[in-house]
């Protein structure tokens, strides 16, 4: 954080310190990009309309794809059994 080494140089956590904390454009920005994500996850877990079914839908098959791509890449990889 580029506020610690302020908030060290002088002792105590004076009102003016939290109060540039909080008001740190990138700051702000960080919070309302992660509340953005919170919301999101709660709402593709917990919500049961037909927009967030069919989101659940294609995150799934998506998911599965890609399991089922490194099973045949891995498959590829692995060396031909040997007649012995």
């Amino acid at each position: 954080s580029t506020f610690i080494p302020d908030w060290l140089k002088t002792p105590g956590m004076a009102a003016g310190k939290i109060c540039a904390f909080y008001d740190d454009p990138i700051k702000i920005a960080t919070d309302g990009s992660a509340m953005r994500s919170s919301i999101y996850a709660k709402r593709i877990t917990t919500e049961t309309g037909m927009e967030w079914r069919l989101r659940r839908l294609r995150n799934n098959t998506a998911r599965q794809l890609m399991i089922l791509g490194r099973k045949i890449r891995r498959r590829g990889e692995l060396p031909a059994p040997s007649a012995a």
